[in-house]
């Protein structure tokens, strides 16, 4: 699964992780845009974007229900 991790170089103050699903009509670098710009708004969780089956850099396979679950 195409993903991308943004940490926190101060671990101290590490609060927790925030895993970002975007919506139907987007993808990875999309999400990348607005997950940057949210950042700024809550700045001590790392965050964990991707694309799941059928959007973006992932396999082009048919986005089910069944597809996701094995993401």
């Amino acid at each position: 699964i195409p993903a991308v991790i943004l940490s926190l170089k101060d671990r101290s103050k590490y609060s927790g992780t925030i895993i970002y699903s975007h919506g139907n009509s987007s993808d990875l670098k999309g999400s990348l845009r607005f997950i940057c710009a949210f950042a700024g708004q809550l700045p001590k969780f790392d965050y964990l974007v991707y694309d799941y089956t059928g959007y973006g850099r992932s396999n082009k396979r048919e986005t089910t229900e069944q597809s996701i679950i094995e993401d």
